[in-house]
């Protein structure tokens, strides 16, 4: 088994204990410092990258749904501009019915709007 050793630029070693020593830091803290922070770097581009794949998936399902809504909704509209469709109460497109009337029948109140 080969021991867990990592090399480095021998410029850059000496360029890390400078820092070390101007900055009266412990060698062996900074390493142990830096090597936590990668994982961490990892961790928190992961997470990065997952939340950017579900915002996408939040922007096709908005545009999914508006293109839907508006085409429910112009359906919707036109036929009942056409009195082909009975909206429901809360007016969504889900509760439009069909009607086999090709004309609504004016009964009550609405006979006196003709006279």
């Amino acid at each position: 088994m080969t021991s867990p050793t990592i090399a480095i630029d021998p410029e850059r070693y000496e360029s890390l204990r400078r820092h070390c020593d101007r900055n009266g830091i412990r060698f062996a803290d900074f390493v142990a410092d830096a090597l936590e922070n990668a994982l961490e770097e990892e961790e928190i581009l992961q997470k990065a990258e997952k939340v950017e794949r579900l915002i996408q998936q939040m922007d096709r399902l908005r545009l999914t749904s508006f293109r839907r809504g508006f085409r429910q909704g112009f359906a919707a509209g036109v036929l009942a501009g056409q009195g082909r469709v009975g909206l429901s109460r809360t007016l969504t497109p889900a509760e439009v019915t069909h009607k086999n009337e090709a004309f609504k029948i004016v009964t009550g109140g609405q006979l006196s709007l003709f006279e």
